[in-house]
């Protein structure tokens, strides 16, 4: 039989631990998996327990904030299996046990931050099918409000918006999510550019990439940048390649990574092409 009282203290430890600034993660990770092998052992939460009183749905509570910080602290590892994880052990307790359950205050923070990695891995359908599981008198609070509005911007189209809601996160566990679908988005926005500019400056692309730091051409680069832009002899369609080349370049260069031939992946440029252009 578990030690309910044991388990409070343990869940109270890691609580402090997760949400404390510079946390530990492998001591977080050790105490999140002691205080699991202990709520395994409570009767409560063997399959087919009846639960008729409050003191009994105890184990379920801290059950429930356990997975609640075991999720956040994936985020902090930047685990994402490990979060899809939680959270699916998390929907049995927001909507199974809701009837005998108190609400959770971490409930609509855990939702957002599944929908925003949703919307990270473009999973735009599974971010609908998710959305329509929601009761209707969740969808106002801030929380889930955010990733709401951030999927219609991307339906619209509407980058700029989109790439400017990373400075207004409503908590700060968004950030890594955020961070991811930044990546997603700018990756949009570089195939649109590829269709739709022959010439690009780098001022122009930095600005519509939304990259801050500045970017100069490397060596490689002599052979198809100029000072104040691209310009490409050639085919339409070599100079289309050439702009989509440059998204790429400062893509990478804003993750302060060097341009290799592993950058042909990520640009979408064949790699006979790509050689043309020095990479």
């Amino acid at each position: 039989m578990g030690d309910i009282a044991g388990i409070q203290s343990m869940v109270a430890d890691l609580t402090k631990m997760v949400d404390g600034p510079n946390p530990d993660l492998s001591k977080c990770k050790d105490l999140v998996n002691k205080v699991k092998i202990e709520l395994v052992k409570c009767p409560e939460l063997q399959p087919g327990a009846y639960l008729d009183s409050s003191e009994s749905s105890m184990p379920l509570i801290l059950a429930r904030q356990t997975y609640e910080k075991a999720a956040g602290l994936s985020i902090l590892c930047e685990d994402i299996d490990g979060f899809y994880r939680n959270v699916a052990l998390l929907k049995d307790f927001y909507f199974d046990y809701s009837s005998i359950l108190p609400p959770s205050e971490s409930e609509t923070l855990v939702i957002a931050l599944q929908l925003l990695l949703l919307l990270a891995e473009n999973q735009v359908a599974r971010f609908h099918t998710e959305l329509e599981l929601i009761p209707e008198e969740l969808r106002d609070n801030v929380y889930v409000r955010f990733p709401i509005e951030l999927e219609q911007f991307l339906t619209e189209g509407s980058y700029s918006e989109l790439l400017a809601a990373k400075d207004h996160i409503p908590e700060k566990s968004f950030a890594y999510f955020m961070n991811l679908l930044m990546e997603t988005v700018r990756d949009e926005v570089a195939k649109s550019c590829e269709s739709a500019f022959d010439e690009l400056t780098y001022p122009a692309a930095q600005k519509m990439l939304n990259l801050g730091m500045p970017w100069l051409p490397t060596e490689a680069w002599k052979c198809v940048a100029l000072d104040q832009g691209l310009a490409v002899p050639g085919s339409t369609a070599d100079r289309k390649c050439a702009a989509f080349v440059l998204m790429g370049a400062l893509f990478l260069s804003s993750q302060t990574r060097s341009l290799s031939s592993s950058s042909t992946a990520w640009i979408g440029v064949g790699s006979s092409r790509t050689q043309q252009y020095g990479l």
